[in-house]
């Protein structure tokens, strides 16, 4: 089982996520599960969406996560640096606004991006899964 943010099975809370930010040289690779809620935009810059809005996303880099759907708060929200590959293919807003209001649960390193509590360096570049079979994201 492991600790908190260890395992997917007991991945850290948006709100955890925030506290454990590190820096480069600190920073700590950890489980981290919220909802999609919008994206970043800039340094500093967080676009909140919503089922109406997400059809004009055009940023595939990215996606932010909060502990609950209707989050309008920017500071209560980790972005996920969406890496090339799969995850970013599966997971991106503009080609799948269905994932709006989804699930998103990755491994990564917690640091900042773009001056924002961040999710970096996200496993599932090159594959859905670790060479064991387990997966590296998952979204629901």
């Amino acid at each position: 089982e492991g600790k908190e943010g260890e395992t997917l099975k007991k991945p850290l809370t948006v709100a955890a996520a925030i506290e454990n930010q590190g820096t480069s040289s600190v920073a700590q690779t950890m489980w981290v599960r919220g909802y999609i809620v919008g994206f970043c935009g800039g340094k500093d810059k967080v676009t909140f969406v919503d089922s109406a809005s997400v059809h004009a996303v055009t940023t595939r880099t990215n996606v932010a996560l909060a502990d609950s759907i209707g989050e309008k708060d920017k500071g209560r929200v980790v972005i996920v640096k969406l890496p090339d590959g799969f995850i970013r293919e599966d997971v991106n807003l503009p080609d799948h606004p269905e994932n709006y209001g989804k699930r998103l649960t990755v491994s990564g390193m917690l640091m900042p991006y773009n001056n924002l509590p961040g999710v970096v360096d996200v496993c599932g570049a090159s594959s859905r899964e670790d060479l064991r079979g387990f997966p590296l994201y998952v979204i629901e």
